[in-house]
């Protein structure tokens, strides 16, 4: 089994080396590209992101995750 653990931000920050960790970074739609994984693709609620902070993130996983295979697997 393959453990992916997301680390979710709106900050650039230093990414482990471990390929088990994959930055997200939360409430995309209304900030800068930080060059991570982001929130505002797919089903998303990023614009949403100031009421529910990191709840976008979660969310996007939950919506979008099984459809990225190489996260999935």
């Amino acid at each position: 089994m393959k453990i992916k653990i997301f680390a979710l931000t709106h900050k650039k920050f230093e990414v482990p080396q471990d390929k088990m960790y994959q930055p997200l970074q939360v409430g995309r739609e209304e900030k800068e590209d930080l060059g991570y994984l982001c929130d505002n693709t797919g089903d998303n609620i990023s614009a949403e992101n100031c009421y529910y902070s990191e709840l976008t993130g979660l969310y996007w996983i939950c919506k979008n995750i099984l459809l990225i295979p190489s996260l999935a697997s």
